[in-house]
């Protein structure tokens, strides 16, 4: 049987000192060039005057973190001020641990322990990595529907986190994104074949340089590739 394979989209993220860019990129707030044109800026910890003052530097997106987590209303307001595809969000995650507790009223004459989730879920975290116990596609898809141009998650994905990202992938298309959280040496490889992933920002490491990164690309985006 043979399966036309989704386009897949690669970029990189950036190391600090580069820039002006010609092709577009990823970059972490920090030391940023003066010329944002081309660069997507992900802002784990920073506000609207920092949103603002990004997008006057020319940045093509501007990526809000905890920020947005704790005001739901900045999206939307920014993004009205800003202009249509310049505000998105920055989602770290992990994998959301699952509880027990005794459930006392599935039948009256025995107990039974139920998991507080029924299905695998990540969970979004703040600047400083503490869990905040919210499930990052339920929230993903308040701030997309709220004006949000993209969403770019930044987690580990393990066997489990592939059906969660091929389901994510599958519910939001081409405004999500993923790259690696802490694991940059990661194989990305099967968050597209299995885990679907249509998008992907690549460490800034030797073995994701240019040549590999167009390999990644070329391959899973040829119509010639067959699925048994």
């Amino acid at each position: 049987m043979t399966d036309a394979a989704p386009a897949l989209s690669v970029r990189r993220w950036a190391r600090d000192g580069e820039g002006p860019f010609a092709e577009p990129v990823f970059m972490l707030d920090g030391a940023l060039p003066a010329d944002l044109r081309n660069v997507t800026v992900a802002m784990p910890a920073g506000g609207a005057g920092r949103a603002r003052e990004l997008a006057g530097c020319g940045a093509d997106c501007v990526l809000l973190g905890d920020a947005a987590m704790h005001d739901s209303a900045l999206l939307a307001s920014l993004s009205a001020e800003l202009g249509e595809g310049k505000v998105g969000v920055w989602v770290s995650a992990r994998m959301m641990s699952v509880g027990w507790a005794l459930d006392f009223e599935c039948n009256a004459d025995f107990r039974c322990l139920a998991p507080s989730r029924v299905t695998p879920a990540w969970e979004i975290l703040s600047s400083t990595g503490e869990g905040t116990g919210t499930d990052a596609g339920w929230w993903i898809a308040q701030m997309l529907d709220r004006g949000a141009a993209m969403a770019v998650v930044a987690v580990d994905i393990d066997d489990a986190g592939l059906n969660i990202c091929a389901g994510l992938t599958e519910q939001f298309a081409s405004r999500l994104w993923f790259t690696p959280l802490h694991d940059l040496e990661a194989d990305l490889r099967p968050w597209v074949e299995y885990g679907h992933a249509a998008n992907l920002v690549l460490p800034a490491i030797g073995r994701y340089d240019e040549a590999a990164a167009a390999a990644l690309q070329e391959h899973f985006s040829s119509p010639q590739r067959t699925a048994a």
